[in-house]
């Protein structure tokens, strides 16, 4: 059975979240933590704001990070390049390092490889970009 606390409960956490901009829900703790100016700024919280390159060989390619997952078999690497580098990819297959960065210039993860990875490039929708998938085998593996 529901209490009508409960109802008030959730009633003023409905309009708390109907008075935030854009909807955006921060918990009271983080309010003194995070600058207030930051939450206007829409591309502060985009996933956008990482970047990973990496270098080949014969070419280099960079772009917006869209995933980094690890496994204890191998490091699968996703971003969205632009289609004229990415293409460039079709006849690579030595990884010589990448690196990850996030848009302050932190380094997340980076790696020296200098050996053969899967490469997978899919040309999307948007006008002049492609997701790169670069697999990386762990080194147990290679």
């Amino acid at each position: 059975m529901i209490e009508k606390t409960d109802t008030k409960i959730s009633d003023s956490e409905f309009e708390r979240t109907l008075e935030n901009p854009s909807n955006f829900l921060m918990s009271d703790s983080l309010e003194g933590v995070i600058d207030p100016n930051m939450l206007e700024d829409p591309d502060v919280w985009n996933v956008g704001n990482f970047t990973c390159h990496f270098f080949f060989e014969g070419v280099s390619v960079g772009g917006t990070l869209r995933s980094f997952k690890y496994g204890n078999k191998q490091l699968v690497i996703s971003i969205v390049a632009n289609d004229d580098v990415a293409i460039q990819l079709l006849n690579e297959n030595k990884l010589k390092s990448f690196v990850c960065k996030s848009m302050m210039g932190d380094i997340l993860s980076t790696q020296k490889i200098d050996s053969i990875v899967s490469i997978a490039v899919q040309f999307d929708d948007e006008p002049q970009t492609a997701t790169v998938v670069v697999t990386i085998p762990s080194k147990n593996d290679s």
